[in-house]
């Protein structure tokens, strides 16, 4: 039986209306309703970019997925952010995550005043449950079974939201598949990594198209610049996208060559395995390793305040030369 999402939503947000756009296209004549500069640019940026459906419709395609159960978003980010504000009240409800994960769980649900459990405890007031696969920082993988699992048991209780922002670079299939089966089911994906448009803060929330049009509600107004729109659109052609599965193989191919590098390193402790584009790495120093890159003009990023990941940094896989730099440097490390 299908649980009723709008029982998971705020109560007061359940009659939320969301804004609207009277506009579907640039092409209506004489513009004069919402008081954009009168001087026409020849990319038409100069008006509010109001119909995402051309974009929505090819992201659909791309994850299988009907146009009614996607959402685009600046990012994965916005939509942690709108799923936190739809389901969760301030100062009474909370969310789950799985330490050590993406640190922006925790910062959207502080900044909402959303009490952040670590251990079930007591689930009645747990909305949300976050789970990244691949993680971020660690790389692991959630078995699809543990996720259908956590599915039917927080049926009536929560959300689960699966964090799919390096998915493809990861063996494991998506949950994109699975949200009919399971309408509790949230998934995130993003253009930022694999796509390698992270400037451009396009993402997507999936989700069953009744939660998702609750969603819209809470959604900022013309998000998207027009740049964005026909950038995001070019990338995700089928063309662009057999382009993209040749870099992901490429990334796969380093990611291997740099694992068994970086553990025949007298530095290393401890290399972790990764199905995403970076790999973690205990060091015996990760202060003074970390240092030693930076004076070398090479940036990694410093975990190692997480929970259980002491002396650890995260390295993303780069370019043959770049991860040959890095290698030599940490080579004369000990």
């Amino acid at each position: 039986m299908m649980p009723d999402i709008r029982a998971f939503i705020r109560p007061e947000l359940r009659d939320l209306k969301p804004y609207v756009n009277l506009r579907q296209s640039h092409d209506l004549g004489i513009l004069l309703d919402l008081n954009e500069s009168p001087w026409d640019r020849e990319d038409k940026s100069n008006r509010y970019h109001s119909d995402f459906s051309a974009l929505t419709a090819q992201l659909a395609t791309l994850y299988g997925i009907a146009s009614d159960e996607i959402l685009l978003t600046r990012g994965s980010d916005e939509g942690i952010d709108l799923l936190i504000r739809l389901f969760c009240r301030p100062y009474y409800d909370a969310i789950l995550i799985c330490p050590p994960t993406f640190s922006m769980y925790r910062f959207y649900a502080k900044l909402q005043g959303i009490t952040v459990m670590e251990t079930p405890g007591d689930c009645e007031n747990i909305k949300i449950l976050f789970l990244c696969s691949p993680n971020n920082p660690t790389g692991h993988t959630t078995a699809p079974d543990e996720i259908f699992e956590l599915c039917q048991k927080l049926a009536e209780k929560a959300i689960v939201v699966v964090d799919e922002a390096y998915i493809e670079f990861s063996t494991t299939e998506s949950m994109t598949s699975y949200i009919q089966r399971y309408p509790n089911l949230v998934v995130l994906r993003t253009l930022s990594k694999a796509f390698g448009l992270a400037g451009l803060r396009c993402g997507a929330l999936i989700a069953h198209k009744q939660l998702v049009q609750y969603l819209r509600a809470v959604l900022a107004p013309y998000p998207f610049s027009t740049a964005t729109i026909q950038a995001a659109m070019d990338a995700t052609k089928p063309a662009c996208v057999v382009a993209l599965k040749e870099r992901v193989r490429c990334i796969l191919t380093q990611r291997k060559i740099m694992q068994t590098a970086l553990t025949a390193l007298c530095c290393v402790k401890k290399v972790w395995p990764s199905e995403a584009n970076f790999l973690l790495v205990e060091f015996n120093d990760a202060k003074k390793i970390y240092a030693t890159c930076l004076e070398n003009g090479i940036r990694l990023r410093d975990v190692s305040n997480e929970p259980g990941l002491e002396n650890c940094l995260r390295i993303s896989i780069g370019l043959p030369e770049q991860n040959e730099s890095l290698i030599n440097v940490l080579r004369k490390c000990v």
